[in-house]
């Protein structure tokens, strides 16, 4: 509690203040939630990412966050929310059943709350808050191949037809 008196040059003391109640925030952020829409999700296609912040944050800050298909992401802050976002593009070999999230690296520009303190936490969402544990994102980074038939000459010039059946 803070409470001011103004005393001029020759003594005088004015009138005592109201008091004022000060509370100095020294807790950090935490990333509690990431979340994705629901799906499966090919080569090439984009997932938006969002997680949920324990306080707001100033803009701009980063975090990496490393996914169990052995690719990463950058989620950005966005000023005065929550919130940080990111998108995942799916690459060739990238394939999981229930996307998830297995690490968090704290950047040299980190999320960092609205008194300026930075994240520092690396733990992971839990209590089914880390994407597919109540979401269901699936990411099919498959490469499907088609199959050479065995009596297939290597004459550059010779024409061949082939019967193609799609089965995903």
């Amino acid at each position: 509690t803070i409470v001011a008196r103004a005393t001029d040059a020759v003594g005088n003391a004015g009138n005592v203040s109201a008091s004022y109640t000060v509370t100095i925030d020294t807790v950090a952020p935490t990333l509690t939630v990431l979340a994705a829409p629901a799906g499966t999700y090919q080569i090439g296609q984009a997932i938006p990412i969002t997680a949920t912040l324990s306080e707001p944050v100033l803009g701009g800050g980063v975090v990496t966050i490393g996914l169990n298909t052995g690719a990463s992401l950058t989620l950005t802050a966005v000023a005065g929310t929550t919130t940080a976002t990111g998108t995942y593009t799916v690459q060739p070999g990238q394939s999981t059943s229930r996307l998830r999230a297995t690490s968090i690296s704290v950047a040299a520009n980190p999320i960092a709350d609205l008194a300026g303190n930075p994240m520092v936490n690396t733990a992971l969402p839990t209590n089914g808050n880390n994407f597919s544990d109540g979401t269901g994102v699936a990411v099919d980074g498959d490469v499907k191949l088609l199959p050479v038939p065995p009596n297939f000459s290597k004459n550059p010039l010779q024409v061949v037809n082939l019967g193609l059946s799609v089965t995903e």
